[in-house]
């Protein structure tokens, strides 16, 4: 009969025969069983992923600058909302000095506008 020690050659302490494991699939089996650094190696491909692809990704061009918001102060409101609101303010202005000339343009007399009274002056 054959001892369990001349089928592979390797025994444990306890004289029981052992499969032959390379040093790779120890050390799959034993991450596969750790559920943290699986979750830390997907993290790790994620991010290694988007570091790859990033340049595929149409978000901003390096070539184009937005200088709007240069001298914009520090806030808590994203860009686009500040956009619409620089955007609002501008055409008030120019709504604001289109009516003020049109008012300035009728019958040869000029007027001047401010917090709602008007002075009238010339012939």
């Amino acid at each position: 009969m054959k001892n369990r020690t001349e089928a592979n050659g390797q025994v444990n302490e306890f004289n029981q025969s052992m499969k032959p494991i390379s040093l790779w699939d120890d050390a799959w089996r034993r991450l596969k069983k750790n559920k943290m650094a699986i979750g830390g190696l997907f993290i790790v491909v994620f991010y290694a992923a988007i570091s790859l692809l990033a340049p595929l990704l149409p978000i901003y061009s390096y070539a184009e600058q937005t200088i709007i918001h240069q001298k914009s102060a520090a806030s808590l409101r994203t860009a686009g909302d500040m956009m619409v609101r620089m955007l609002r303010a501008d055409m008030m202005r120019t709504a604001k000095r289109r009516t003020v000339g049109a008012f300035s343009k009728t019958k040869g007399r000029t007027c001047s506008v401010t917090a709602g009274s008007s002075e009238r002056s010339g012939a």
